[in-house]
C-alpha cells in the first residue's frame, strides 16, 4: 500500500469522511433540483433569487474546494475522466445563476437558454456516481460495528465479507470502466436532446407576427370581446373604444388558436398610442414576464405571462434529472452484473483460494456449491480446474511442503516457483508403516499393484489423519506419516506435545484394526486375496499384514531438488531410526515397535499399555535404544474413532478411561505379561539365567509370542549368560 504525506493524507481522509459525503450530497442535490425548486416555489411576489444565486455560489465553490483536494490528496484524479466530468458539472451551475444568465432578460434567447441550462444540468447527474462512496463509507461503519459484537463466522462467509469489503482489481476496473461509458452516453443524451425539443413557450418577434396574421382573420370574433379585454387589460376609459379598434387593427390575436396552445396573453400595449391616447396599464403585470421588439414607429410591447408553463417544466426537469439518475445507477447494476456472476465472481473466489492456499496450505479448500452455476461455463471449469490443482499441491507436497506452497502461491512470489528456500527443524512423531511380502505381491498382481496399494495407503492415510497425522511419503510399499510437535514457532499450537504422541499410537491401533476387517470377506482388500495369482502364490488363506515403527525426534523439514522435480521431505536420522524399527517387526514378529523416547513422552496411563521387548544400539549409533510394543489380541468389529466435545473440537485420545485401548488387549493373560516384564528387567541387568526361567514362564502362558522367542534365542546364542562386556543393551546387526 502506497503511504501518502501527512498532509496528502490529512485531505484525503476529510474526502473521505462521512460529513463532508453528506454535505456534498445534500449540495449535489441542491444542484440537480434547485433551480427547479425556486421556479415551482418561489417565483412572483416574494422572489428568492437572491437566495439561490447565493448558495448556487457557495455551492461552485464547495465543488471547486473538493476538485482542488482531490487533485492534490488522490494521484490518479487530476486529469482523469472524473476530474473533466466534475469540471463541467460545477461550471454548469452558472446558468442558474441570474447575474450571469445571458437570456435573463432577453426574450430571444430564453428558448435556448433553457435547452443549454437542461443539457448543462445533465452533467450534474453524474454527480450522483459520487454518493456511492457516501453509501460505501456508511456501510463500511455500520458492518465495523455490528462485528465488534460478533464471533467470527465460518470460512466461507468470511471469505464472501472480505470480498464486499475489499472489492478485486478487476472488479474495480469493469465497473469503473463500464460507469463511465454509461456516463459517458447519458451525457451525449442529455446534452443533445434538448436541441430538438419545441420549446413551450413561445416568445420574440415570429411569435408576434404569427398573433398578428391569425389575429386579422379572426378580427369579426374578436371584436364582440373587446370591452371584456379592455377592462382586464387595465383600460381606465379616458379614450374612446374606436382607439381599441384601431389597436386591434393594428395587432389582432387568434384566442382560441393560441391560448389552448401557449397560454393566455393577458396584457399588450402600444408605447406610443399611450402618450396619444391616454391609454392606461395596472400595475398588476409588472411581475409578468415580457419581451419587448421594436417593429416601426409606433413602437409595440407584447407581455406573455408564461409562469404556469415555467412551473410545469420545472416539474419535468425534476422528473427527467430522476429518470436520468434512475437510469444511470440501473444501468450501471445492470450491467456489471452478468460481468460480476460470470467473470469477476469466479475470479474473486479463485483468487481467494490462491490466497488461502498460501496463507493455509494445509487449510479445506472445498467450499459450498453454487446451484446456480452452470457446470458448463468456461469460468466454472477454470474454477474447478484450480481447486484440483491447489488439492493436488496439498496432496502432493504434505507437511513437509507447506512452505514452499505458501511461498509460490503468495502474490510477493513472482512468476516463477521458489524451491531454494531453507530447510526448517522440528521435533516431531515419526511413523513408518511397509506392506509385508510386497516383492512377490507386485509381481503377481502387475498393472493391479497400484489399486492394491491405494486400498491399503487409504487405510494408512486414514488413520493418521483421523489422530493429528499427515501422511508424508509413499515408496510403493512404504509410507512416511508424520505428527509434527513444534516447529520453533511463536504460535500456541492447538494440540499438546502429549496429545500429539498419544495421538500417533492411536492412529497405528487404528490402522491395524482397520487392516484386519480388511482382510475379511467383506473387506476391500479380499478381492486381491482371492486373487488368482496371489493364491498361487501364497495360498488359500492370504491376507495383508503390515509393519510400523514409532520415533520420536529432531528433523529438518523442506523440500529437495531441482526446478525439473521437486520433493517435500523430512532429513534425519531418526526418520531413519523409525524405519529400522519397521524393519525390526520381522524379528521380534509383533507388528509395532516403539522406541524408548517415543514412549518417554507418553502419560502412565498409555505407558502401562506396552511393554519393553528389548534394548539395541541401532547402525551407526553407540546410544542405546528401548523397543516397545503394543500388543494386539483381539479386533473389534467398530474402528477406533476420534471423538469430539461440544464445541466440535477433537478430543484427546484417553487411555485411562477409554475402554476400547483394553478391548484390544482382551485375551492376554496378565501372569503373562508380569513374568516377560519380569524376565526382560533380568536381560537388562546381565542375570541371564534368571531371565531364561521368567521366559520359560510366560512361553508356557503365549507359546507364540514373538518378543519371547526372539529374547530365548538371543539368551541361548550367549548360554544364557551375559557377556563380560554387558552394558545393558546389544547390537541390531540383524533385521531377522
Amino acid at each position: 500500500m502506497v503511504r501518502l504525506a501527512p498532509a496528502k493524507a490529512v485531505v484525503k481522509s476529510i474526502l473521505d469522511s462521512v460529513w463532508f459525503n453528506v454535505i456534498t450530497g445534500f449540495l449535489t442535490t441542491f444542484a440537480l433540483f434547485g433551480d427547479d425548486v425556486r421556479i415551482m416555489a418561489f417565483t412572483g411576489e416574494g422572489s428568492a433569487d437572491l437566495a439561490f444565486s447565493i448558495i448556487n455560489l457557495f455551492t461552485m465553490f464547495w465543488f471547486v474546494l473538493e476538485i482542488i483536494g482531490n487533485s492534490f490528496a488522490k494521484n490518479d484524479y487530476f486529469n482523469g475522466f472524473y476530474f473533466w466530468l466534475d469540471i463541467v458539472s460545477t461550471a454548469s451551475m452558472i446558468f442558474d445563476i441570474k447575474w450571469f444568465d445571458p437570456g435573463a432578460e432577453n426574450g430571444a434567447g430564453i428558448a435556448r437558454t433553457g435547452r443549454v441550462s437542461k443539457a448543462a444540468k445533465g452533467a450534474r447527474v453524474v454527480r450522483i456516481a459520487r454518493l456511492l462512496r457516501l453509501v460505501r463509507i456508511v456501510k463500511f461503519f455500520k458492518m465495523k460495528k455490528n462485528m465488534e459484537g460478533e464471533e467470527e463466522e465460518d470460512d466461507d462467509d468470511e471469505d464472501d465479507e472480505i470480498a464486499q469489503r475489499q472489492p478485486s482489481k478487476v472488479a474495480k476496473k469493469l465497473t469503473e470502466l463500464t460507469t463511465r461509458k454509461i456516463i459517458i452516453l447519458l451525457l451525449a443524451m442529455v446534452a443533445v436532446f434538448p436541441f430538438f425539443d419545441e420549446p413551450y413557450a413561445q416568445v420574440g418577434q415570429d411569435t408576434v407576427g404569427q398573433y398578428r396574421a391569425l389575429g386579422i382573420e379572426n378580427m369579426d370574433y374578436l371584436k364582440p370581446d373587446i370591452p371584456t379585454w379592455m377592462d382586464g387589460a387595465g383600460y381606465d376609459g379616458q379614450v374612446g373604444s374606436q382607439y381599441c379598434f384601431t389597436y386591434m387593427d393594428l395587432f389582432c390575436m387568434n384566442l382560441r388558436t393560441f391560448v389552448s396552445r401557449m397560454g393566455k396573453i393577458r396584457y399588450m400595449r402600444l408605447d406610443k398610442l399611450n402618450d396619444l391616447y391616454g391609454w392606461r396599464i395596472s400595475d398588476n403585470g409588472k411581475d409578468l414576464a415580457y419581451a419587448g421588439y421594436p417593429i416601426t414607429n409606433p413602437r409595440t410591447m407584447v407581455y406573455f405571462d408564461t409562469s404556469e408553463m415555467a412551473k410545469f417544466e420545472a416539474m419535468l426537469n425534476m422528473l427527467r434529472m430522476i429518470a436520468v439518475m434512475i437510469v444511470l445507477m440501473t444501468a450501471v447494476i445492470v450491467f456489471t452484473q452478468d460481468a460480476t456472476e460470470l467473470v469477476v465472481g469466479p475470479i474473486e473466489r479463485m483468487m481467494t483460494l490462491v490466497q488461502r492456499l498460501a496463507e493455509n496450505p494445509l487449510g479445506d479448500l472445498s467450499r459450498k456449491k453454487k446451484t446456480d452455476i452452470d457446470p458448463s461455463d468456461e469460468t466454472y471449469l477454470l474454477e474447478q480446474t484450480l481447486t484440483k490443482i491447489s488439492g493436488l499441491l496439498q496432496v502432493g507436497f504434505g507437511v513437509a511442503g507447506a512452505e514452499v506452497i505458501s511461498k509460490s502461491m503468495s502474490t510477493e512470489a513472482g512468476a516463477g516457483m521458489n524451491y531454494m528456500l531453507p530447510g526448517k527443524r522440528i521435533t516431531a512423531v515419526f511413523g513408518f508403516a511397509i506392506i509385508e511380502d510386497f516383492t512377490v505381491t507386485c509381481g503377481a498382481l502387475e498393472e493391479e499393484v497400484c489399486t492394491y496399494i491405494n486400498t491399503i495407503a487409504s487405510v494408512v492415510h486414514e488413520g493418521a489423519h483421523s489422530f493429528h497425522g499427515a501422511p508424508n511419503k509413499n515408496i510403493g510399499c512404504a509410507f512416511l506419516m508424520v505428527w509434527k510437535i513444534c516447529d520453533g514457532g511463536e504460535v500456541v499450537r492447538n494440540v499438546p506435545p502429549l496429545e500429539m504422541v498419544e495421538s500417533a499410537l492411536a492412529s497405528f491401533l487404528k490402522v491395524q484394526v482397520d487392516l484386519h476387517t480388511a482382510n475379511k470377506a467383506t473387506g476391500s482388500l479380499d478381492k486381491f486375496n482371492k486373487h488368482p495369482k496371489i493364491v498361487a502364490e501364497f495360498g488359500d488363506d492370504q491376507h495383508v499384514h503390515m509393519g510400523f515403527g514409532l520415533h520420536i525426534g529432531w528433523a529438518i523439514e523442506g523440500t529437495i531438488g531441482s526446478k525439473f522435480k521437486i520433493d517435500a521431505s523430512y532429513l534425519s536420522p531418526n526418520v531413519n531410526t523409525s524405519a529400522r524399527l519397521e524393519a525390526a517387526t520381522h524379528m521380534y514378529q509383533c507388528p509395532l515397535l516403539m522406541s524408548g523416547f517415543f514412549i518417554d513422552e507418553m502419560s502412565p496411563a498409555s505407558r502401562s499399555f506396552c511393554r519393553m521387548v528389548d534394548v539395541v544400539s541401532v547402525k551407526g549409533s553407540n546410544v542405546p535404544l528401548e523397543l516397545w510394543t503394543f500388543d494386539v489380541s483381539f479386533f473389534p468389529e467398530n474402528s477406533l474413532q476420534p471423538t469430539f466435545g461440544d464445541d466440535m473440537g477433537q478430543l484427546p485420545v484417553d487411555f485411562a478411561n477409554d475402554l476400547y485401548y483394553r478391548e484390544l488387549q482382551k485375551g492376554i493373560d496378565p501372569l503373562f505379561m508380569q513374568k516377560f516384564n519380569d524376565a526382560i528387567q533380568e536381560y537388562v541387568a546381565g542375570d541371564w539365567k534368571q531371565a531364561k526361567l521368567h521366559l520359560v514362564e510366560s512361553l508356557k502362558r503365549y507359546p507364540e509370542d514373538g518378543p519371547s522367542k526372539t529374547l530365548m534365542r538371543v539368551l541361548a546364542k550367549g548360554s544364557f549368560t551375559a557377556p563380560p562386556d554387558w552394558k545393558g543393551f546389544r547390537a541390531l546387526t540383524s533385521k531377522t
